[in-house]
């Protein structure tokens, strides 16, 4: 009996050498149920806080980007706008119409026997 324990000593010693923070006989403090439980959950809690935190800030990035669009967009249509309204003043002048009567229809200012005046 005493060769086991001696070649168990001689094993302890090959395996572990001089480390003596293994070789301690000291056991592993165990956590209860209760706690395991309670760690398990505020771990839980943390990965969904932060979870919910990357989705608000992807959704804010999102809407910022959305918002960007949507102004670049009403600028450009303010813009149009702008060039469309001078384009009708344009073709509503009256020097345009009178030179389209002359050249295209032909036609003349109304001499004066033409003129009906109304009251």
């Amino acid at each position: 009996m005493a060769r086991n324990n001696v070649r168990t000593i001689a094993l302890d010693k090959v395996l572990l050498g001089d480390n003596r923070r293994f070789a301690s006989a000291s056991p592993v403090p165990q956590i209860g149920a209760a706690k395991m439980m309670v760690i398990i959950v505020l771990l839980a809690g943390l990965v969904f806080a932060g979870l919910l935190f990357t989705w608000s800030h992807l959704q804010y990035l999102e809407l910022s980007s959305q918002i960007s669009q949507t102004y670049n967009d009403q600028k450009e249509l303010h813009n149009l706008n702008r060039k469309l309204r001078i384009e009708l003043m344009n073709l509503k002048s009256l020097a345009r119409l009178e030179s389209l009567a002359t050249e295209n229809f032909s036609m003349a200012p109304p001499e004066s026997h033409q003129v009906v005046n109304l009251r």
